[in-house]
């Protein structure tokens, strides 16, 4: 499930990241939080301010693509399946930058959004296709694998016996 919230996408489930990950080709920062983490609530003020700057937005009443996506993750009992054992984010606050599937950077722990708005400066001036190749060089394949384990948990009904 996804909502927008403040100029970014609130992720829910796997399926709603990998659908927010897959449906644009810009770079996709996302940032993982606990609503009770003081250093998370800190670090919300920055990423809110980075997406108002970076991302998304609307001028002259017209929607305007930003240079980067942003989403959200909450960790909370439903989603900490999600969270923790998918996608294997062990700290809270976690930054994480992607190209599609592709995780180029990652931060935990984090106090600002530096180093974040750092990498996305050197990154901006490359082409997609350079893009691909670094985030297969970078990607430590986490998310891939946990898309593929889910795979198989919806019903086949193409080999399903009637």
């Amino acid at each position: 499930m996804r909502d927008n919230h403040h100029g970014f996408i609130v992720c829910k489930g796997l399926y709603g990241l990998e659908y927010f990950l897959q449906e644009d080709d810009r770079m996709a920062a996302i940032k993982f939080y606990a609503p009770w983490c003081k250093t998370c609530q800190r670090l919300g003020l920055q990423f809110t301010r980075l997406a108002t700057e970076l991302g998304d937005g609307i001028a002259s009443r017209k929607m305007v693509e930003g240079q980067l996506r942003f989403a959200e993750v909450a960790y909370s009992p439903q989603t900490n399946h999600f969270v923790q054992d998918q996608l294997q984010v062990q700290a809270v606050p976690t930054l994480q930058l992607y190209h599609g599937f592709h995780k180029l950077w990652q931060r935990s722990g984090t106090k600002d959004t530096r180093d974040l708005r750092d990498t996305v400066l050197t990154l901006e001036s490359k082409t997609n296709e350079e893009l691909l190749i670094l985030g297969e060089e970078q990607d430590d394949g986490i998310l891939q694998l946990a898309i593929e384990d889910t795979m198989f948990d919806q019903p086949d009904f193409l080999n399903e016996e009637w």
